[in-house]
């Protein structure tokens, strides 16, 4: 489950999200129309790997989380 423990750090982590995104696009030479779920992907990814901070050229992972919670999502388990 992805927590925030005020408006503020969510607000920080959409940021940090959208600084990665962007650097995404750049990489894959044209907009993501489902940066939503980009977002979501890299939310959930940086808050499961507290440990290791969460970098912007980190893409093929959150792809591979994102067609992970598409599953998820298709087969009911989310």
């Amino acid at each position: 489950m992805i927590k925030f423990a005020s408006i503020a750090e969510m607000a920080d982590g959409l940021r940090r999200a959208a600084d990665a995104h962007h650097n995404f696009e750049k990489g894959l030479g044209r907009t993501d129309a489902d940066w939503p779920t980009w977002y979501a992907c890299f939310l959930a990814m940086e808050q499961r790997m507290v440990d290791k901070p969460v970098e912007t050229n980190h893409a093929e992972a959150i792809i591979a989380e994102k067609e992970a919670l598409q599953r998820g999502w298709l087969e009911g388990e989310i």
